[in-house]
């Protein structure tokens, strides 16, 4: 069964590609997008707060469109722009309605498609997934030629658990668009929870081929061969991302650590240490104690990592020092960590060194009662 934190790495990757795909940007990454996705099909931008003035010039057009389709009620073209009129005034029910009877009369109708598709935008922000996936298959009928979509609705109904669907939506996509790496990511993300691990490490080695700057893929596919014990495989795929030019330091130490736990389980000390060591060295000021999330920095993590490989090596001195360090950090960026004193009293006591292992557990019973 695939380990949580694998699918959760892989999920956040896909939002953030998926977002790059859709928008046209490429924030720290040099993502392409090719001409057959994102031109033919304007992506519906996210309802912004409107206007006074703007909110009474959609209900003067809702009135006037009203009125030329209580004369035709078959206008297709009066439908969709009444749909989008109402969606921009966030009325999902009324937009709901017109965008249906306006495909309902034509499914290639691309003005109504295209308010189909901010309506899944809509519904997707509102948790509403079986409403969202309803529009998206009126908005496919409209551009049938559009990889993106078979990506975007793969990815809704893997979000749904309906992975065989999702899997038939990523394979439609990876056919059109064979030399792009979003639909070999979203592939992989699907066949990961699915269970198919070797073959979603080998969708993500060809998105990584496909992406111009393709640490991501790598570390995925790198996670992917990890949960499958194949550890000279996860450091060989990582060794392909080091060398790399214009990385983003947090994810070339992410890479990195990565690494240097593979040469644990492969007992080659001598090079997790190495790459242990780089990662301490690396400037405090681009690698921060603690990220967004409360967990510990690339820096810390690699500290504790080699404490951990210095016990098992029975070098307590070695790991007695990287304690010292990790307390220094804490002070540097103002944190406090009792963990730290408990476990370096540990290491005293079993060195002999009882008169420093009491000053240690002082400290960390003296913490622990002022920590709120």
């Amino acid at each position: 069964m695939l380990n949580a934190n694998i699918a959760f790495a892989a999920v956040c990757a896909l939002n953030f590609y998926q977002v790059c795909w859709i928008l046209g940007e490429t924030p720290g990454l040099a993502f392409p997008a090719p001409p057959a996705i994102g031109q033919s099909l304007r992506s519906h931008p996210k309802n912004k707060k409107l206007r006074p003035p703007e909110i009474l010039q959609y209900r003067q057009k809702i009135v006037y469109l009203t009125n030329l389709l209580s004369r035709n009620p078959k206008d297709i073209k009066a439908l969709a722009q009444r749909a989008n009129a109402y969606l921009k005034l966030q009325d999902l029910k009324h937009a709901s309605l017109d965008c249906e009877k306006a495909l309902a009369l034509d499914p290639k109708c691309k003005d109504a498609a295209e308010v189909a598709y901010g309506l899944v935008d809509a519904y997707n922000g509102d948790m509403q997934e079986e409403n969202a996936l309803h529009f998206f298959n009126l908005v496919i009928p409209a551009y049938p030629d559009e990889p993106r979509l078979f990506v975007e609705r793969g990815q809704l109904l893997h979000g749904m658990g309906r992975d065989k669907e999702a899997l038939a939506d990523q394979n439609k996509a990876v056919q059109m668009a064979p030399n792009e790496a979003l639909p070999y990511y979203a592939r992989a993300e699907v066949k990961c929870t699915m269970g198919n691990l070797r073959g979603a490490a080998d969708d993500f080695g060809i998105s990584a081929k496909y992406n111009k700057t393709p640490i991501h893929s790598y570390i995925a596919q790198a996670k992917c061969y990890d949960e499958l014990k194949d550890y000279k495989a996860a450091v060989s795929t990582l060794s392909k991302v080091l060398p790399l030019p214009n990385l983003y330091l947090p994810d070339l130490l992410q890479a990195r650590l990565h690494r240097a736990r593979d040469y644990i389980k492969l007992a080659d000390y001598e090079n997790a240490l190495k790459d242990l060591q780089v990662i301490i060295d690396a400037p405090i000021s681009q690698t921060m104690k603690f990220e967004n999330n409360g967990q510990l920095s690339e820096k810390a993590l690699a500290l504790q990592t080699r404490v951990e490989l210095y016990i098992t090596m029975k070098r307590n001195d070695m790991a007695i020092k990287d304690y010292g360090k990790l307390i220094a950090l804490d002070q540097e960026w103002g944190q406090i960590t009792p963990k730290w004193y408990q476990e370096r009293a540990k290491l005293y006591r079993q060195s002999g060194l009882t008169d420093l292992a009491v000053r240690d557990e002082t400290l960390a019973r003296n913490l622990l009662q002022k920590t709120p």
